[in-house]
């Protein structure tokens, strides 16, 4: 927790004074920062640290104290005052307000940048906060590994009492004991938390004492799941541990491989120091048909094994995350062959099911799950943003060079320059562009154009070569092929965004 001690140790704060509550005031929780003038209007939060000039309010004491009265109401952590003149002075109204309603008021020179507190304040409270949800992460993982471990209930009350420094219980929705740890005597002092989970209460945890220090959020959502799991070894067992295994998928892609992880991972079942093509996926199921997330992905998986394919998976909000391991390295028709099952798998269920893929980069390496994730991700948006149900890393590649280009003048003019002989032709011109746009996306093959475009395959010919004519170009000349498609998807069309 950031402290107003913390706070007067800033090097931006240098030479700081606390004026009033010396003694209670350096312990103080800074929560938040802001700087504020007359009126506040009731914009302050309980355990905010304020920067004021307090303009105005030394030639006005009942200004002034009001000021300091609505610091008082919003239960802000201290006033920061600085003057002009330097010289810390406070009006005796003033340090008696601050000693009477135990405000604590601070005096900076004047010199000191309000900009460079508050920068350096939010970083030191965000890093803060940062190592206390590790330090709660490893008590998570502690009492996970435990039950990985077939240990009871007991060991995980042990665990807990070392954490906490205080004696712990835990019973169960009855209220009766099921394990405590050493030197556990009940009292009246006791604290005790409800274990909820999903609208059901598994029991309580019974601490001997409560400490401020505990962050009571932090520490209920570590012991959460863990303990149910305790709870439900039997009776949730396929649930939880698809629970923990898709939160441990979805943290590995999220936050990166670590030597931690790596240890979990072993105990989960999962190898991860291979390759794997990885692929998002977003899925569409009306409205008026019920489903539920671990039923889409049992349904997913159960196709994999069917199909005797590697895959680590889960489906979290309307998104399905796929890595694909394959010895040797899946081409991309085997990719689309992996994604054609699970797509048949969803529709044999849900028929009316939808499906957009974006496809990770395809390479010999050990998987980088978070970046092989963003890559697969960005390539869903584009999906989605495109006529296409399917796209991949190259796109996604090509993507950014095509924005990069657009960021050229001289380019973009160059563009329409070269495909204005089309745009002038009216709506002729607008269906010799979309010919030629179909006619790219598949790789220049006239027969399946054609299918695509529903048109004879002479008619097809005909326009092609209305293109040539027009633009002054060879289709069967890499260089203008190549202008032409870069030319079409600077202007945005379709797949060529």
């Amino acid at each position: 927790m950031f402290t107003i001690q913390d706070f007067l140790a800033l090097p931006s704060v240098k030479g700081g004074r606390v004026m009033t509550c010396q003694t209670e005031a350096k312990e103080k929780i800074i929560s938040h920062i802001s700087v504020q003038e007359m009126p506040v209007e009731h914009f302050l939060q309980p355990e905010e640290l304020i920067l004021t000039t307090a303009i105005g309010c030394y030639e006005s004491m009942p200004v002034f104290l009001e000021f300091l009265e609505e610091a008082r109401r919003a239960e802000v952590a201290a006033v920061v005052i600085t003057r002009k003149e330097d010289d810390f002075y406070l009006p005796p109204q003033v340090l008696a307000f601050g000693e009477t309603h135990h405000l604590p008021i601070l005096m900076v020179l004047w010199e000191a940048r309000f900009g460079d507190m508050v920068e350096q304040t939010i970083t030191a409270i965000h890093r803060l906060e940062q190592a206390e949800e590790q330090r709660y992460e490893k008590l998570k993982e502690a009492l996970l590994s435990a039950f990985v471990a077939s240990q009871s209930l007991e060991d995980a009350a042990q665990i807990l009492a070392s954490f906490l420094e205080t004696p712990v219980a835990i019973l169960d929705a009855e209220g009766n004991c099921k394990g405590q740890s050493h030197n556990f005597l009940p009292s009246p002092q006791q604290k005790q938390l409800p274990l909820w989970m999903e609208g059901r209460r598994y029991g309580t945890v019974v601490l001997e004492k409560g400490q401020d220090s505990w962050n009571e959020m932090l520490l209920e959502q570590a012991w959460t799941l863990p303990l149910v799991l305790f709870f439900g070894r039997e009776e949730t067992i396929h649930t939880t541990i698809w629970k923990l295994k898709n939160n441990f998928l979805l943290s590995l892609v999220k936050e990166g491989l670590t030597e931690e992880k790596k240890g979990l991972a072993r105990r989960l079942g999962f190898f991860l120091e291979t390759s794997y093509v990885c692929m998002v996926g977003h899925f569409q199921i009306p409205q008026e048909v019920f489903w539920k997330e671990e039923e889409v992905e049992e349904l997913l998986l159960d196709k994999a094994k069917q199909k005797k394919r590697q895959v680590l998976g889960t489906v979290h909000q309307q998104q399905i995350l796929l890595f694909l391991h394959q010895k040797p390295l899946p081409t991309e028709e085997q990719v689309a062959s992996f994604l054609d099952e699970m797509e048949e798998a969803l529709q044999s269920q849900y028929p009316q099911c939808r499906c957009w893929w974006g496809i990770g980069e395809i390479a010999e390496r050990a998987a980088d799950f978070q970046k092989d994730y963003e890559t697969a991700s960005f390539a869903l948006t584009l999906c989605q943003h495109s006529q296409r149900r399917r796209l991949g890393y190259k796109e996604g590649v090509l993507y950014r060079m095509v924005q990069q280009l657009n960021q050229n003048p001289l380019l973009v003019a160059q563009a329409k320059e070269a495909l204005a002989p089309l745009r002038q032709e009216g709506a002729m011109g607008e269906t010799l562009l979309e010919t030629m746009q179909v006619y790219l996306e598949q790789n220049q093959n006239v027969t399946q154009t054609a299918r695509a475009l529903h048109i004879h395959r002479q008619s097809l010919l005909y326009r092609l070569e209305k293109v040539e004519e027009r633009l002054g170009i060879s289709l069967h000349r890499h260089t203008d092929l190549f202008l032409l498609e870069l030319y079409l998807r600077m202007e945005g069309r379709g797949l060529f965004f």
